[in-house]
């Protein structure tokens, strides 16, 4: 039936994938699953020929034994070296994936098995480290108490597997018998260590007489155990063919081998001898492969290493209950008498009752509403085709309604007779929700668009009468207005010829404020409409070299560049796509101000640069001027704003103002850098393919 639940959800289109990576240990699922599995190359390829060497070694143990030929080589350093490369840390690595899986799933075959590579590798270690500088007594009592540690952790996970124990719950509490694990694990191979290297144990070995008793009793302790392991390991893989598991049980089994091997009184250079050494170093090789299993599982289906660790370990309903439990959607199993007969915690969260409060009770207790559909007509589509995908409503134990996307399929037997029926249920209530938020939204805002629109339309309406209004009043300001400031200027001019120095000083003084008053008027009209004149009598833009630009500035400045004694410099400029006549102005009127805004006691110095910036060109314009404070940077810009009074500088203050307005045309922008007392640096940006803007 399990076997079955998980078939219906490999057909689900939802869950197929997750399936994959929840990959039960069982033959008739492995075969089901087939096609979601990697062999995994040559380690796949390899299991045979790694158990024939194992066979051929020891054949030719037999046959060099029976000849009597011996190896007298023995190099400590070297057998040190290379049980570090191949046991140590091999089993070094297993034991910290082992104790990530532990965190990640709470599996306790994992956990123990961690502990039981580690122990081993600690017992090879401290074997041959100790024996380096200690009697060889230390070494020997040493090396079959930890390996007898070892095998008993190993025990220890082999028969958590056979009892299918559930997983530690989640939280503090697994890394807490984790780290007491370890730790009591680490304790006590250390203390063994302390008391072998102090001698208080009886003798386990005895120079010219070999082990005693003791020694061998604690070594068959250790085989035994080894032995067990590996044989209920091999059991897991010939029901699961787990690649993983193969290696894992080669490796116990050699590891068996060389303790039963270390029962013989072995005199160094034997066949035996040297061969127990091969089997330890292949055994962890093997463990080793067992490693690069799991990192290819991982790989594979986007685990972290513990947990394509725990993969292997699971049994069929662990698998099965790990998948259901860790779906975050309900998935309701239906017997086909329409009773509930599986309710996970997916379904608990959504609709708020317990699996007992459930379980037993049929279908209508969810009290499902069909859209455009009814029920027979599901139960129908799902026995004709299979499976039926729909939207529901269904109300939760405390009566709030759902909007539910249901995806109900068969569950057959594996003769395909109906047993039953399976719905994975998705709460998708607040996507609803806010969908309806956002069509509202969306209804809204095409409303508040055609209102907009209609705005804008009466908008460019009233833009399009105020531009020919400014356009008429351009024409006004250059013909009509000038005409009476022509006529009064004229006349006061004549009255003051005549009668300066005729009447009293007052009528002399009030005769001039009025030409002057007369002039200036007729200057601001003109610069009003020179600024009204950029958009609509600019020319066609054009290739023009702003070094050429630059230079025509200083020829129109050069009796002011003269008298101010003005060293202006320059870096090569870019050749622009601009109006030239008016960048002319822009140029002009920059450097004009920079020689103007000068400091009394000191000559203007003027730098003008130029660089590419993405899509634009940047200019600036640095000067070591009066400079301005930051609260009149931003005014600078706007017409007739001015910072000074006309007696201290003349002009209208309109020359920035149309140079804003001419690079706004361009599709450029203008602004400055200044420091009071430090001079100033106008930045503007001309764009490398402008587009003409309109007022």
């Amino acid at each position: 039936r399990k076997k079955n639940i998980i078939c219906s959800l490999m057909e689900n289109k939802w869950y197929s994938r997750r399936l994959c990576v929840m990959n039960p240990d069982n033959s008739q699922l492995h075969s089901l699953l087939n096609e979601h599995q990697d062999t995994y190359g040559f380690l796949e390829r390899l299991k045979t020929p790694a158990l024939w060497l194992i066979v051929m070694m020891y054949v030719l143990v037999i046959v060099f034994y029976l000849l009597g030929i011996t190896v007298k080589y023995n190099s400590a350093n070297l057998i040190l070296a290379l049980n570090i490369m191949f046991v140590v840390i091999p089993s070094f690595f297993i034991a910290f994936i082992a104790a990530r899986g532990f965190l990640r799933t709470g599996s306790w075959p994992v956990m123990w098995m961690g502990i039981g590579t580690l122990s081993f590798g600690l017992a090879v270690f401290l074997s041959y480290f100790i024996g380096l500088w200690a009697p060889i007594n230390a070494s020997s009592t040493n090396f079959p108490i930890i390996a007898l540690l070892a095998g008993l952790f190993n025990f220890f996970a082999a028969s958590f597997l056979l009892s299918r124990t559930l997983p530690h719950e989640r939280g503090q509490g697994r890394l807490t018998i984790l780290l007491l694990a370890n730790v009591g694990a680490i304790a006590m191979i250390v203390i063994v260590t302390i008391i072998s290297i102090q001698g208080i144990l009886p003798p386990f070995f005895i120079q010219g007489a070999g082990s005693t008793p003791l020694r061998q009793i604690i070594l068959v302790a250790a085989a035994s155990l080894f032995l067990l392991s590996g044989l209920i390991i091999c059991q897991q893989y010939l029901k699961s063919k787990s690649v993983f598991l193969y290696w894992y049980a080669l490796g116990l089994l050699l590891i068996f081998l060389v303790l039963v091997g270390n029962l013989l009184v072995i005199a160094v250079g034997t066949p035996i001898s040297w061969t127990l050494r091969i089997t330890q170093l292949l055994g962890g090789v093997y463990l080793f492969m067992a490693a690069l299993v799991i990192l290819k599982e991982a790989e594979i289906k986007q685990l972290s290493a513990g947990e394509a660790l725990v993969n292997f370990f699971q049994q069929e309903e662990y698998n099965l209950n790990i998948l259901l439990e860790s779906i975050m959607d309900a998935v309701i199993v239906i017997d086909p008498n329409f009773i509930i007969t599986g309710w996970n915690n997916g379904a608990e969260k959504i609709y708020g009752w317990k699996a007992e409060e459930v379980i037993g009770n049929t279908t209508e207790f969810l009290k499902t509403s069909y859209h455009d559909v009814s029920r027979e007509d599901v139960v129908n589509q799902i026995i004709k085709q299979g499976k039926w995908t729909g939207e529901v409503e269904q109300k939760t134990k405390d009566g709030i309604l759902l909007s539910i996307l249901e995806s109900t399929s068969i569950i057959k037997d594996d003769s395909g007779e109906i047993i039953g029926f399976m719905s994975v249920n998705h709460n998708f209530t607040e996507r609803k929700k806010a969908e309806m938020a956002l069509k509202e939204a969306r209804d809204n805002l095409e409303l508040k668009v055609e209102e907009r629109t209609a705005e804008l339309e009466v908008l460019i309406e009233e833009l399009k009468r105020s531009n020919a209004e400014l356009q008429q009043f351009a024409h006004v300001s250059s013909h009509d207005l000038q005409e009476p400031l022509r006529t009064i200027a004229s006349f006061t001019q004549l009255l003051e010829r005549r009668y300066k120095g005729k009447l009293d000083s007052d009528a002399d003084e009030f005769m001039d404020y009025i030409v002057d008053a007369a002039i200036r008027m007729k200057i601001l009209i003109n610069d009003l409409l020179e600024y009204s004149r950029v958009a609509t009598q600019g020319k066609e833009f054009q290739q023009v070299d702003t070094e050429d630009i630059l230079n025509n500035v200083l020829k129109n400045l050069k009796t002011s560049i003269e008298e101010n004694n003005a060293k202006i410099t320059h870096d090569p400029l870019p050749t622009v796509t601009a109006d030239k006549t008016q960048l002319n102005q822009v140029f002009q009127n920059l450097v004009g101000n920079a020689i103007k805004f000068k400091k009394p006691d000191e000559p203007p110095k003027i730098h003008i640069s130029a660089q590419k910036e993405n899509n634009e060109y940047l200019f600036s314009v640095h000067d070591n001027g009066i400079g301005m404070e930051p609260q009149y940077i931003e005014r600078i810009f706007v017409i007739f704003q001015r910072l000074h009074t006309i007696a201290e500088y003349n002009g209208t203050g309109i020359g920035l103002s149309i140079t804003k307005r001419i690079l706004e045309r361009h599709g450029g922008r203008i602004w400055v850098e200044s420091e009071f007392g430090e001079g100033s640096t106008f930045y503007f940006t001309i764009p490398i393919e402008p587009k003409i803007r309109g007022e």
